[in-house]
């Protein structure tokens, strides 16, 4: 019994510091959904298979036309659902809006069957044609911050129809902005002007529409030396990624393009576009072997955790070998997505309580639950395993997962378990934690393990 609970609380610790770790959305308000998914997103590049999700661009305008040749269509050769469907905004501006209405179910459909959801934006110029005073399109009172704000707003009203039914949308904004200038309106920014417009759509989806069930997505285009040029800050980007076509840029060129920088940002990546052809030069129908691209990730980008497939030449469904790549151990296909199993407590740390935790020996520490074995986590009331205002079921369930988890550890020795010493350090103040402690935390909620 005295070694379970020496356990119990090595877990204790093991739950606090990957908690303390756990990835934390741009958004501090998102949903519960968004950081679920988010986090899920994070864990998929240190496994050693299923852990790159299979996706596809639809479109915009026409999408549920395109659905059925560009997705179903893959699961009838198949047997596969593609995991991820993107959708661009762009061409639903002003003149088809009313493809919104046929869009809308098909994605919430998709969604509830476990699928996951990116949408990207080709906004219309808002100077109506060449190039945009960045300055003034976000300073209100001017004609172009007029314009601009009615074309978010419309966006916004039809991100939050997706927040209430719960649909969480990797929202990709001004992609490709470091190409060349004649590339979309947005390139012809400075970066420092990028930057703020970036921002201010951020502040006015998140802070004014509440858009809870975003996550941001930065995904320049494949150029030489640039991918971290015109990056807005960590605070304001959940997911980095890069376009890539891999006739013009193949996935082998990474290296070359700062690719090491993107990653070392600390959110996951992701091939955001992806195909073969150059880009601006759609390959041939059934040309390209799409086994080649989830070999070229295996080899060239591992940690990729989704791809997505351009539509019309690019799409998977017209090129060759859809089922290799959906059949590939790597691939997690529809049925196999897996978020809503993620825990993610949400996390209320101060900066004067911050708690410091020691283990003896420090060797079974290092080398099993973490990387430095003094680790500061938030302040938490004794049993309150989330760091919320209570102590209540998602306690206990939080630990009991963390519980099972070991124990089933064969890596970790019975004698490792029983050798690790838990202590936590508040101040000047050292709290050893025993079982009296444990049996207070299990009787102020009247329940046990």
């Amino acid at each position: 019994m005295a070694r379970l609970f020496v356990i119990y609380f090595v877990l204790l610790f093991f739950f606090f510091y990957r908690t303390a770790l756990a990835l934390e959305p741009a958004n501090p308000n998102a949903m519960l959904e968004a950081r679920q998914v988010l986090n899920y997103l994070d864990s998929l590049d240190k496994k050693t298979s299923n852990k790159i999700i299979s996706g596809q661009h639809v479109g915009s305008s026409s999408f549920y036309q395109n659905y059925n040749p560009l997705v179903r269509d893959i699961y009838n050769e198949t047997g596969k659902w593609l995991a991820l469907i993107g959708v661009d905004f762009g061409w639903i501006d002003p003149n088809h809006a009313t493809d919104w209405p046929d869009a809308k179910p098909l994605i919430i459909d998709h969604w509830n069957k476990k699928g996951l959801i990116t949408i990207s934006w080709h906004v219309a110029n808002p100077a109506g044609g060449g190039a945009v005073n960045m300055a003034q399109l976000i300073t209100p009172g001017t004609s172009l911050n007029s314009t601009w704000m009615g074309q978010l707003k419309q966006k916004a009203d039809w991100l939050a129809e997706l927040r209430d039914e719960k649909v969480v949308v990797l929202w990709r904004p001004f992609h490709e902005m470091n190409l060349m200038r004649n590339s979309h309106w947005w390139c012809e920014a400075s970066q420092k002007d990028f930057i703020n417009v970036w921002k201010h759509m951020f502040d006015y989806f998140t802070k004014t529409r509440g858009l809870n069930n975003l996550l941001w997505v930065y995904a320049p285009g494949a150029v030489g030396g640039t991918l971290t040029d015109y990056y807005p800050g960590n605070e304001y980007v959940d997911i980095v990624g890069v376009d890539i076509y891999v006739k013009g840029n193949p996935l082998s060129s990474l290296p070359q393009m700062g690719y090491s920088q993107l990653l070392a940002l600390g959110k996951p990546f992701a091939l955001t576009e992806c195909g073969p052809g150059t880009g601006s030069t759609p390959p041939s129908i059934n040309s390209y072997d799409y086994h080649n691209l989830i070999n070229n990730i295996k080899s060239y980008c591992p940690e990729a955790v989704y791809f997505m497939a351009w539509n019309e030449n690019y799409a998977i469904a017209n090129q060759l070998n859809a089922s290799g790549l959906l059949n590939d151990s790597w691939i997690i296909n529809r049925d196999e997505v897996d978020w809503r199993s993620v825990v993610t407590p949400t996390l209320k740390p101060t900066a004067t309580q911050t708690p410091r935790f020691s283990f003896t020996p420090t060797s079974i520490m290092s080398s099993h639950f973490c990387k430095t074995c003094d680790a500061n986590v938030p302040q938490f009331s004794l049993g309150n395993a989330n760091c919320d205002s209570d102590i209540d079921i998602l306690d206990f369930y939080l630990l009991r997962n963390v519980l099972i988890k070991l124990q089933n550890d064969e890596n970790v020795t019975e004698t490792e378990k029983a050798a690790v010493d838990f202590d936590c350090q508040i101040g000047q103040t050292t709290h050893t934690v025993d079982l009296k402690d444990f049996n207070i935390w299990a009787g102020n909620y009247k329940e046990t393990f």
